[in-house]
């Protein structure tokens, strides 16, 4: 398995995934065509919370709604699939969002930027620093992937992506 790690430009924050879990999203990408989709990413931290580990992506819950330009991600199921991974063993939760954008567009749009902001404001989320992964077809039928944080306070970053080793399985509650 191969692991990919993005960090931002300050070096405050660090996220890092699979490359499973970015097939199962790409395979979502590719079933929603010419339609917006996503989901929700989940996951943990580094003991020292340097690193967010991005372990699982959910598809597109059954109540979500999306146009060629637009998405809303549903609730349905999430709550239980949340409380399921809280109470196994490696303790997972919600660390953010991830949606695909259907042309080759993976900037954030006003839109998303404000749903981020509330998001780490919002108490019940429990998550200030919640992480947007964008997809985006590329022209050359290929999927171009970027990341953010929305850090609670400050505007959203752009993560550049770099190499590093796999996530060791520590991580904190």
């Amino acid at each position: 398995m191969e692991w990919l790690e993005w960090l931002s430009e300050d070096g405050t924050f660090a996220a890092n995934t699979s490359d499973d879990v970015l097939e199962f999203i790409r395979h979502r990408c590719a079933a929603a065509g010419h339609q917006e989709t996503g989901g929700i990413i989940v996951g943990y931290y580094t003991p020292k919370r340097e690193c967010a580990i991005i372990t699982k992506a959910s598809e597109a819950p059954t109540d979500s709604r999306s146009g060629r330009h637009w998405f809303y991600r549903g609730v349905v199921g999430l709550r239980d699939w949340l409380a399921r991974l809280w109470r196994s063993e490696k303790r997972e939760y919600y660390l953010g969002e991830w949606h695909f954008h259907p042309d080759d567009l993976t900037d954030m749009s006003p839109v998303d930027a404000a749903q981020m902001k509330t998001i780490a404001e919002t108490e019940s989320y429990n998550c200030p620093q919640p992480l947007l992964l964008i997809v985006a077809a590329a022209p050359s039928s290929s999927l171009i992937v970027s990341m953010f944080v929305c850090p609670q306070g400050k505007p959203p970053m752009r993560m550049q992506p770099c190499s590093v080793p796999p996530p060791s399985n520590q991580h904190e509650d």
